[in-house]
């Protein structure tokens, strides 16, 4: 099995950037850790990013402890919004007393005791639901023990356009990607693979060997020699450690264009440090790998639940899932339903779905990346839950004007449809 080693000397140098305590050697390809996102355009802060243990640790909470009695909340990701003093929590799971305490705990931390710290306790008339989800005021001491932001660190606001940002990472990605690996054995050259079909890196890093290291395949499938770096273009997660990076080695925060273009300059003089072998290569494909793995379930869920519901009516196809690197893929279609007899074809986008709540004619969905959704060029969003006891699915059909979207929440102004609507749409 391919292992990615961290030095001693990476050790030092990471734990300097983002103050991480490794008690593993190794870096493998683990979906252990819940998806993230990262700050993008107009939050820089010094969060820290998650590194990658090499086993599965079990926790149990002490028989002994004053708090066994308090009952536990889960969830899964929580978002400071200084401008609403509040930070925001999404797939909260769990009964809710009517009064005393409650620990809320971030589902990661479940198999990870490091991550116990994240924990805290907190009245229940505290924890207050909104139409964005549950959440607390900044002011309150006890969320400062939650390390996945700083409520102390200011944000720095920045008037760049987000799309503008994604854009131009894309473009220089791609740049790095084709100078160090486009004249080399590992580059596919088109073939209606990569962006705007101009071709990719593959047979090193390999999504193939990712979900065989993971246990999701036995043997390769077609496509699976294309490699994880030609996804670092659109992860938010790479792109949001490459910002902090730049800001630890400079000391300059994005906040205009100069900035920007400057950033991705300090992306190109560093390509082969940050793209061939290292520290920084391992951490990207880890963080970029846990992105792949949970959209990789999500869209088998989805692909099944479609398969189920156009299974009586033989004039309805479902196409396979598209190939990695797929040039459609790339503009949001997962997967496209085609009616045999009218010719129409339906295309679907798959999401994550880790909260769903309704507040008057909003319904408010709380995702993972997510922040462009209405610019998505398919007919219908379908969204599921990642808990596999609990396969929550929600389809939404896409109406223009009426779907406003955030980064990990999107509001549609109408209801959802049941699959018997769908499959009459279709």
């Amino acid at each position: 099995m391919k292992k990615f080693i961290i030095t001693e000397e990476d050790k030092k140098h990471i734990k300097g950037l983002y103050e991480v305590n490794f008690e593993d050697e190794e870096l493998p390809m683990s979906d252990e850790f819940d998806d993230e996102e990262l700050p993008m355009s107009d939050e820089f802060d010094d969060e820290e990013l998650p590194m990658f243990d090499d086993e599965e640790e079990e926790f149990q909470i002490s028989d002994e402890s004053d708090e066994e009695n308090i009952p536990e909340i889960t969830y899964t990701n929580a978002l400071h919004k200084p401008d609403f003093n509040f930070v925001f929590f999404s797939g909260v799971k769990g009964d809710l007393p009517s009064e005393g305490k409650i620990k809320l705990i971030n589902v990661r931390a479940l198999n990870s005791p490091r991550e116990r710290e994240d924990d805290i306790i907190i009245d229940v008339n505290e924890f207050t639901n909104s139409k964005f989800g549950y959440k607390i005021s900044d002011t309150q001491p006890e969320v400062r023990n939650i390390k996945s932001f700083d409520v102390t660190t200011p944000k720095v606001k920045s008037n760049l356009n987000p799309k503008t940002i994604k854009l131009k990472f894309m473009n220089v990605i791609f740049k790095c990607l084709k100078n160090i690996y486009g004249n080399t054995i590992n580059w596919s050259e088109g073939g209606g693979r990569g962006p705007g079909g101009g071709g990719g890196v593959i047979n090193i890093y390999t999504i193939n060997t990712i979900l065989k290291n993971n246990n999701l395949i036995t043997s390769n499938f077609p496509g699976g020699d294309w490699s994880i770096l030609n996804y670092f273009d659109t992860n938010p997660k790479v792109r949001g450690y490459l910002m902090r990076k730049y800001k630890n080695d400079t000391k300059i925060s994005i906040k205009t264009n100069d900035n920007l273009n400057s950033w991705c300059k300090w992306i190109e003089d560093n390509q082969k440090n940050f793209f061939t072998k290292g520290l920084v290569l391992n951490t990207l494909i880890g963080l970029n790998s846990t992105s792949y793995i949970s959209g990789y379930h999500n869209e088998k869920t989805v692909y099944n639940y479609l398969l189920n519901i156009i299974s009586n009516n033989p004039e309805l196809m479902i196409e396979d899932p598209k190939k990695p690197g797929d040039s459609s893929d790339r503009k949001g279609v997962d997967f496209s339903i085609i009616n045999t007899s009218t010719a129409e074809v339906n295309d679907f986008q798959a999401k994550p779905l880790e909260d769903y709540n309704v507040n008057g004619e909003e319904h408010i969905v709380t995702s993972y990346n997510v922040d462009d959704l209405e610019d998505k060029n398919v007919k219908y969003f379908i969204f599921s839950s990642r808990d596999t006891n609990d396969k929550d699915i929600i389809i939404f059909e896409k109406r223009e004007g009426e779907i406003k979207s955030d980064k990990e929440v999107v509001v549609f102004n109408y209801p959802p449809i049941s699959p018997e609507e769908l499959l009459k749409k279709l």
